[in-house]
């Protein structure tokens, strides 16, 4: 039995009520809400309800539908609504179409039956935290996504959104997957990938210094020390559990070093495949970045790599690295610093100089 397009008007307005219905069966058919749209006679909501007289469905019902099945991967459910008319390329509110979200999600049947129906794999990304497929793919890590868009024919070079918008290797290299900065950065031919892109940000970051810098800032961001009002408490008390409290530091320790040890290797894979030491605007470089998070391995890689006059770029506000090095005392990075030749300089700009 076909859909009326009266009954899919009155599905749209059940829709919150039903999608989790969809999303909770991806593998194994449509779920109660799927049957609810297909089998109006022999659903128990259908049979009670009373259907209005429109004579078309509404085109935004569909697709709001068509993203969000795209996003629970039931390719089924994607196929039928296609067939009753959903516009493959319909974006939401923010911008994001159904195959950015659902390479987002790892759903390459999805992806597939898209593209077969004629979706665009290089969508113009959302203006504000938009992805393409591909570079959200690599933001989650997803190599096989990555691979499967790129032999259908998706750009792995794409532009980022203007507003918070990442390349695909910055966006890995932010988030400090390794795995995925290694498969990019040893793909060949027209899928060669430029490490020295800048991504969209404000100040212009590279991946080299969203890995070093930026990136390793916002990910250990997370791991803020809780309050000890948002900590734990003994049940049915006003006490506070110590023991459990001593855990969830020691594991705030251990994710703290495990994603330094993360962003250590995806700087040694950038530097190793051609990255440069690209300042922002503001003068700031990756090896300003390595020597304000302290990290030796970080700096040794840099040092190995580049020039006496890379390592010696004065930062707007920071001065020269091996000046931030001794301002933070560290005298292992500013003897290493030296011995490249590096110079004690600190440029303060205007607005440094109104401050003070």
């Amino acid at each position: 039995m076909e859909p009326s397009p009266a009954f899919m008007v009155y599905c749209g307005r059940e829709w919150e009520n039903h999608a989790r219905d969809a999303e909770d069966h991806p593998t194994d058919g449509m779920g109660r809400f799927i049957n609810f749209i297909t089998y109006p006679g022999q659903s128990p909501l259908a049979v009670t309800a009373r259907l209005p007289a429109v004579r078309s469905p509404r085109t935004s019902v569909i697709n709001s539908w068509l993203r969000k099945v795209a996003i629970s991967g039931n390719e089924k459910f994607v196929g039928f609504l296609l067939s009753q008319g959903a516009k493959r390329d319909s974006a939401d509110f923010r911008g994001w179409t159904a195959v950015q979200l659902a390479a987002k999600n790892g759903n390459s049947e999805v992806i597939h039956l898209l593209h077969q129906k004629g979706a665009d794999l290089n969508a113009v990304p959302a203006h504000i935290d938009g992805r393409t497929p591909v570079q959200t793919a690599a933001e989650e890590g997803k190599t096989e996504i990555i691979d499967q868009l790129l032999e259908l024919g998706a750009n792995v070079n794409s532009l980022p959104a203007k507003i918070n918008g990442r390349t695909a290797l910055q966006a890995a290299a932010e988030k400090g997957l390794g795995d995925t900065v290694q498969h990019l950065v040893k793909l060949k031919g027209k899928k060669k990938v430029d490490p020295n892109v800048e991504g969209a940000e404000v100040s212009g970051v590279t991946a080299l210094l969203a890995a070093a810098g930026s990136g390793g800032e916002w990910q250990m961001g997370k791991n803020i020390h809780r309050t000890i009002k948002q900590r734990s408490r003994l049940p049915g008390s006003a006490e506070i559990d110590t023991q459990k409290i001593a855990e969830e530091d020691q594991q705030d320790r251990d994710q703290r070093l495990q994603e330094e040890v993360n962003h250590e290797r995806v700087v040694s894979i950038l530097v190793k495949h051609g990255a440069q030491l690209i300042p922002n605007q503001f003068n700031w470089t990756a090896l300003h970045a390595a020597v304000e998070r302290e990290s030796d391995q970080m700096v040794d890689d840099m040092l190995g790599k580049f020039s006496k006059e890379n390592c010696n770029i004065k930062g707007d506000h920071d001065g020269t690295p091996l000046h931030s090095a001794k301002a933070k005392a560290n005298e292992d990075l500013a003897k290493k610093l030296e011995e490249k030749g590096g110079s004690d300089e600190c440029h303060y700009s205007k607005l440094d100089l109104d401050a003070m």
